[in-house]
């Protein structure tokens, strides 16, 4: 839902910076700063250089405040000139009093969406000890609570992305130190973020099983229909063959060039098949590795007090063996189903060519060396197709749910930045008679 919101939201932005409509209602300051936004947003029609005349012409009607600066910000990190942006965005947060809350959350969000772990949560850690302050001042009333709110819906969303990284170590740490020193009041909103979060992950959670359980039923489908298929192909090949009489040099000439064919067909599943079962074998080692992980994570919860073993990071661990536990069984069912069929395909290519041998023998009396490596490929062949008969069939993605899986792993997903929403806090904030 949060999603489409966005959507609709940049959609929205895009219109405005098309063709900028102007309100009655807006003041003066608030006027020129809607005309500066939309021209700086617009990255089709309006030049960097023309940008900074722009910003001039904006200072000339409004006194310089942290609103024209990060203004300003906003522009230049919209068109990519990212340095230079957040040199502004540093100088707000250092300089500015009262803390201005815009210029904290979209330098930290900008570093994060850029994978600078170190400076981003240098910030969000000064961040969170100014919001916790109770003698901290801020530009807006109930401003502290608000950034405890954002604050723990990020760190929840970071857990979500980097679960597999050093840096859950530093979200542990600033969560006790955030749970240890805010007020009960401040819980309140810190558990509100961490809930929206939460409740938006479920939620493409549920949409993405849903989405597996839809695939799979209709690639039984396609299996059923890909099994008939075959089933009457092979019926009528069996019908023609009957009918063919052929003489004994027909026979050799035949004979002659199906077994190239057949020889580079069972060659390339020998090769897919190779591949897969060295893969297969490699996902059985990361299972084992992830089941002693977990077992080893039990023992620990085990002898840990009674009142930490339920703790987020326990939870966030526990979920993380879970979630790899899953992956690769996941892709251990997608080799073993691709393993089937390969091994499936190499068993209908040796009774093919096994049969037209016996069916030349049999018209011209000669007898044909066997290759052995085939017999040794047919007879692995038919063991694997044994084996896995009884395995479940592995799901393969489509492109919405890879779309899917890869907005579950990114923490600017539940933590989203909202150009369109910040354009108009500017515009309002100056918006008075």
């Amino acid at each position: 839902m949060r999603g489409l919101a966005i959507f609709f939201a940049t959609l929205t932005l895009g219109l405005l910076s098309c063709s900028p409509a102007r309100s009655a209602e807006l003041s003066p300051q608030a006027e020129a700063m809607q005309t500066y936004l939309d021209r700086g947003f617009d990255r089709q029609r309006v030049s960097l250089d023309e940008i900074g005349n722009e910003y001039r012409e904006l200072t000339q009607q409004l006194p310089k405040s942290a609103q024209t600066e990060y203004a300003r910000a906003l522009v230049l990190l919209h068109r990519n000139q990212y340095e230079q942006g957040m040199q502004i965005l540093d100088k707000l947060r250092e300089e500015t009093s009262p803390a201005y809350t815009p210029a904290w959350q979209a330098s930290i969000w900008h570093l994060l969406t850029r994978r600078e772990f170190e400076r981003a949560f240098q910030q969000l850690t000064t961040f969170a000890r100014l919001s916790i302050d109770p003698e901290q001042k801020w530009t807006a009333p109930n401003q502290a609570a608000m950034n405890i709110r954002w604050i723990g819906s990020l760190l929840l969303a970071l857990e979500y992305q980097l679960g597999g990284e050093k840096t859950p170590e530093q979200i542990a740490s600033l969560q006790q130190e955030v749970t240890q020193s805010i007020s009960d009041r401040l819980r309140l909103y810190y558990e509100a973020g961490r809930k929206s979060v939460a409740e938006e992950y479920q939620s493409l959670q549920s949409q993405l099983t849903a989405s597996l359980a839809e695939a799979q039923v209709e690639q039984l489908e396609q299996a059923k229909e890909t099994a008939k298929e075959l089933e009457e192909k092979s019926k009528l090949a069996e019908a023609n063959r009957e009918k063919l009489k052929l003489t004994a040099e027909e026979w050799k000439k035949k004979l002659d060039k199906e077994l190239v064919e057949f020889a580079r067909e069972i060659g390339s599943a020998q090769r897919d098949y190779q591949l897969l079962e060295q893969k297969r074998a490699s996902l059985d080692r990361s299972i084992e590795l992830v089941l002693k992980e977990q077992t080893a994570l039990e023992f620990t919860i085990q002898n840990l007090p009674v009142r930490q073993r339920n703790s987020p990071a326990i939870l966030l661990e526990r979920n993380r063996l879970i979630a790899q536990y899953n992956q690769y069984q996941a892709d251990y069912r997608d080799t073993s189903q691709q393993l089937q069929q390969v091994a499936t395909l190499g068993r209908q290519l040796l009774q093919a060519r096994q049969a037209l041998i016996n069916e030349y023998q049999e018209a011209t009396g000669n007898l044909v060396k066997e290759d052995k490596k085939l017999d040794k490929l047919s007879k692995k062949l038919i063991e694997t197709q044994q084996e896995l008969e009884n395995d479940e069939l592995a799901l393969k993605d489509s492109a919405d749910i890879r779309k899917l899986k890869l907005r579950m792993k990114y923490f600017n997903t539940f933590v989203p930045f909202d150009w369109a929403a910040e354009r108009q806090t500017l515009i309002n904030s100056l918006n008075h008679p």
